[in-house]
């Protein structure tokens, strides 16, 4: 079982003792979103639900609700913080500076060292604006 999958599961678990009904709801969410992805026949990983997190959070700010807000700073709790434009500008400079002149080879890079610590779009329109 994942690391993150062992923490939602006892995060529940004190959600209910704390009666913290807007924390558990969306965790047993989250938990039966894995459940349904995973089917018996595979085991997520971290970064797999993290990405499942990452769509709840976008998912919760394009229909908000009264408990949103709420959510998302749950949701949020978990995730990883991303790279700001600063540190991905800085990373492709370095990456150009070595010999990474397109911008396939930057994504790459980025989808292969950076994975979940960076919005890849933001990466493409960066990589865009500095070889440009």
């Amino acid at each position: 079982m994942s690391k993150l999958k062992t923490q939602i599961d006892a995060d529940i678990k004190s959600a209910m003792l704390a009666k913290d009904n807007v924390k558990k709801e969306i965790l047993k969410f989250i938990k039966s979103e894995i459940q349904r992805i995973e089917g018996g026949l595979k085991v997520l990983d971290d970064n797999e639900i993290i990405k499942i997190m990452r769509t709840q959070v976008e998912n919760l700010k394009i229909t908000p609700s009264e408990t949103s807000g709420a959510e998302i700073a749950v949701l949020e709790s978990y995730l990883p913080k991303l790279m700001n434009d600063e540190q991905i500008r800085e990373k492709i400079g370095e990456l150009i500076s070595g010999g990474e002149s397109t911008i396939p080879a930057i994504m790459k890079h980025f989808s292969q060292h950076y994975k979940g610590l960076v919005d890849n779009k933001r990466v493409n329109e960066i990589a865009k604006e500095v070889l440009v």
